[in-house]
């Protein structure tokens, strides 16, 4: 062999992707945020998500209600999106460690057919939704 792979260049190639991927987070937080049925620009979303974070930048052109859109409705929104994506990741991981199959689903232990008879049941009994629209 010419040449020598060592273990810190696979080291350091997932260092780098997890950063990258990081990155893409962050933009892609950014970008969901600023978009909605108010468009808000990406720069004052950038000065109020800092502002809010205890960086000083100014915001005093910006409405309290943009603020608000943001702060209170959008952020939330899109951080318990990533939340959840990521704990439906790690179970799908832990699915598949567990049956020893990459491509495992959930028919294969009984979660589908659980959730199911659980909706089933919810219905035969009239339960209402939490939010009070079902």
């Amino acid at each position: 062999m010419l040449f020598k792979r060592s273990e810190n260049h696979g080291f350091s190639r997932y260092l780098c992707l997890i950063l990258l991927l990081i990155i893409f987070l962050a933009f892609s937080l950014f970008l969901a945020v600023s978009l909605g049925s108010v468009t808000i620009d990406i720069q004052d979303t950038y000065q109020i998500i800092f502002s809010k974070l205890g960086f000083s930048l100014g915001t005093g052109k910006l409405s309290p209600s943009t603020i608000a859109i943001v702060w209170n409705m959008r952020v939330p929104r899109v951080l318990l999106g990533i939340l959840a994506g990521a704990g439906l990741s790690v179970c799908g991981s832990v699915m598949q460690s567990t049956v020893n199959n990459p491509i495992a689903e959930p028919y294969i232990l009984g979660i589908s057919a659980g959730a199911t008879f659980g909706a089933t049941l919810s219905i035969i009994l009239g339960l209402k939704s939490i939010t009070g629209t079902g």
